[in-house]
């Protein structure tokens, strides 16, 4: 019998994807914090206070753009 705790298969991408909701939709703080995916990811404190949506720092630029999602035209996408 082979141990099976590293391999693919014994990852719950339930319980993964549970508890990406609850930390996003419950307990993430919108208010005064943004989203870096530069070096591994990491939160930003958010500048000025405009706006409760989702902040989101842009990875193919080295200045301080970010994106703020909730004011962004929805046919954007």
């Amino acid at each position: 019998m082979s141990d099976t705790s590293n391999s693919a298969d014994s990852v719950n991408y339930g319980v993964m994807l549970l508890e990406f909701l609850e930390l996003y939709g419950l307990h993430f703080n919108y208010h005064w914090t943004g989203i870096s995916v530069r070096k591994g990811g990491r939160y930003i404190e958010k500048k000025d206070d405009v706006s409760q949506g989702l902040y989101i720092e842009d990875p193919t630029n080295t200045g301080t753009v970010v994106y703020d999602i909730q004011n962004q035209p929805s046919n954007m996408w």
